[in-house]
């Protein structure tokens, strides 16, 4: 929002940061988990909620959302 008055409006937003750590679900490395899921999860959201409204009163804009293979393959054993 602080960016928008010098640089003007956002045209596209590429979400596409990621963490995965790789340490044992049985560990309990909560710290990990919720850093991940801040990341991974909360950074998109927060991202499209920053300029989604002005996209759609200008009824322009693109938002376009990366994932990793990790999104698509299971890791035995590993956390979120």
């Amino acid at each position: 929002a602080a960016a928008g008055p010098r640089l003007g409006p956002v045209d596209i937003l590429v979400n596409a940061a990621g963490v995965m750590y790789f340490t044992m679900m049985k560990n309990l490395h909560e710290d990990e988990w919720e850093r991940t899921i801040d990341t991974n999860c909360k950074g998109v959201v927060n991202g499209v909620g920053a300029v989604l409204q002005q996209m759609l009163a200008r009824k322009s804009g693109h938002i376009v959302n990366i994932s990793s293979d990790a999104a698509k393959q299971v890791f035995p054993a590993l956390s979120v």
